[in-house]
């Protein structure tokens, strides 16, 4: 029996492959060379035609593990001309020859370097890429739509073409407007019914999705001048999503027939956060400062200061104050609530002249993690150098500080030449857990002046970065050059700086008890509670890693 079937199998299949031949040669009438030849001709023609180029939804890292971007590209005479909505500068283009080579089919490629075609498939120092293609294979060709796949990532790409007349500037444009009207978080529905949330990072433009189920992915998106496009991984069943005019959700616009795929905002307070910042900066005047958050009247505001109002509409949230004559900085905490979450942020409101003035106390931890402090002044007229004085040992050194009007908050900078030490010149050097500022005077640790009634005007150093690493130390080393042409020539510390903090004292009090109380509480507190966390055993004895 079993003989009897494989040979009606092969029978079978022996009809079916001369049926198939049979079809071949009614539907090719020139050789797969000759076809090719055309296919190759053809996707130049439709390329070339379009007089105002193509939109580009371009994916990066193999399995789309990067984020999208878009290129605006246009083609003539061997000549590609290309913009990108990561340029910075909407009116950047640049130049390279393409061409249409052949392979196993048609292959479009910027065979020379292209400023932004290549950028993201330059090497890196070392010798990495950002997952870039300039390679494409041409999978599909329509007037309108060309579908390609990176020769490199594989990912697979789309060109739509651009309208007539279309002005590029604009269209990028209208990218970055788009993406700053767009709102943090959104919910999937799918014919009125909620399948997940998804949260876009404008940073890295990758979205986060959150099923029903709880299962989590992340995809790459591209950003247009009306909405959103989602590459072919995503697991749903629309990817081009659109804002109509006068709304607040994108609908699918390649949803499958009868079905209804829409974002609806699904908003917290961050959404407020991103639009204003975590924080309002005011002077002393009586004022009212508006900023601009769709749909700001869902959340609630609440404060407990009484010389701040709030109130919000549709269109934003108005912070109004009273006129600060207190004499000193006030800052109000405000929680923004909604049925999705809680936040917090900040109001402040201080001038320099008129509330940082006066006596204060430079209090840290040693490198040994004895308790430090230093008393100085500072003067209304002083806001761009103020003094800092540094003991170490039996000489003081001397930092200079600046006031950040735009941050209320004291600035230090970097490689600052801060006097000598017997032999030795001595300069600032800031750390992270891992990073140093070496020889650059480009990097600042920064002080926020904050207020409340139990421990009056301090300023906590918490702000700074070096290599997106939080700054958490000041190191003042001893150089044998001035100024230290390279790190070679640093010797080693003097002194270690860490849990930096500045307290204003009272206009009657000395610094004396504050020194007395500090020194007794040793590393466990200091004399107000907002110290922050340092480190339980600081350095001791160690020389500079370079």
């Amino acid at each position: 029996m079993k003989k009897i079937l494989l040979y009606i199998m092969v029978v079978a299949g022996m009809v079916s492959m001369q049926s198939c031949l049979h079809d071949d040669k009614e539907l090719f009438d020139e050789s797969a060379a000759n076809r090719l030849e055309h296919a190759t001709e053809e996707t130049k023609q439709i390329l070339e035609s379009s007089e105002s180029g193509w939109a580009m939804q371009y994916y990066l890292g193999d399995e789309y593990k990067g984020g999208g971007v878009t290129f605006l590209a246009k083609f003539k005479d061997g000549k590609a001309d290309v913009s990108a909505d990561f340029a910075g500068d909407p009116t950047m283009v640049s130049r390279s020859s393409y061409d249409v080579s052949k392979d196993q089919g048609p292959v479009l490629t910027f065979n020379t370097y292209n400023e932004l075609m290549h950028y993201f498939a330059n090497p890196n120092t070392d010798g990495t890429t950002d997952g870039g293609d300039f390679e494409f294979a041409v999978m599909k060709v329509s007037k309108d739509t060309i579908d390609l796949k990176g020769r490199t990532t594989g990912n697979k790409m789309r060109m739509v073409r651009l309208p007539e007349g279309t002005d590029w500037e604009e269209y990028l444009n209208s990218i970055t407007d788009f993406e700053g009207e767009m709102f943090t978080s959104y919910q999937l529905k799918e014919d009125g019914n909620v399948e997940g949330t998804l949260t876009f990072d404008a940073d890295t433009r990758r979205v986060s999705y959150v099923d029903k189920g709880n299962n989590t992915s992340s995809y790459p998106y591209c950003v247009t001048p009306t909405g959103i496009v989602l590459p072919d991984s995503w697991k749903g069943d629309a990817h081009s999503f659109v804002l109509p005019d006068g709304e607040l959700s994108m609908e699918a616009s390649d949803a499958k027939a009868g079905k209804k795929v829409a974002l609806d905002p699904y908003l917290t307070p961050e959404f407020v956060f991103k639009n204003i910042g975590s924080s309002i900066k005011m002077n002393d005047d009586a004022q009212s400062v508006g900023a601009k958050v769709r749909m700001a009247n869902t959340f609630t505001y609440t404060t407990d200061a009484d010389w701040l109002t709030i109130t919000a509409d549709e269109a934003g949230v108005t912070f109004s104050a009273t006129a600060n004559n207190e004499g000193h900085p006030r800052v109000a905490t405000v929680k923004v609530k909604n049925e999705n979450g809680e936040g917090e942020m900040t109001v402040s409101q201080m001038e320099f002249a008129k509330d940082i003035p006066g006596t204060y106390v430079l209090q840290y931890y040693d490198a040994t993690g004895e308790v430090q402090q230093n008393v100085f002044d500072i003067t209304a007229d002083n806001a761009d150098a103020i003094d800092l004085p540094v003991k170490v040992g039996p000489v003081t050194l001397h930092a200079t500080l600046q006031w950040n009007a735009e941050t209320n908050s004291f600035d230090w900078g970097s490689f600052q030449y801060m006097g000598t030490y017997g032999r030795y010149y001595a300069y600032d050097i800031l750390y992270t857990d891992s990073y140093w500022s070496g020889v650059s005077d480009k990097y600042a640790y920064s002080a926020p002046v904050t207020y409340d009634d139990e421990n009056g005007t301090y300023a906590i150093f918490s702000e700074g970065s070096i290599v997106d690493e939080e700054i958490n130390q000041v190191y003042v080393m001893a150089c044998a050059a001035n100024p230290p042409a390279s790190t070679n020539d640093f010797l080693g510390y003097l002194e270690i700086m860490q849990g930096i903090v500045l307290v204003k004292l009272p206009n009657d009090a000395g610094a004396a008890p504050y020194v007395a109380k500090a020194r007794s509480n040793r590393q466990s507190n200091v004399h107000f509670n907002k110290m922050p966390a340092y480190h339980a055993y600081p350095v001791r004895g160690k020389k500079l890693i370079k």
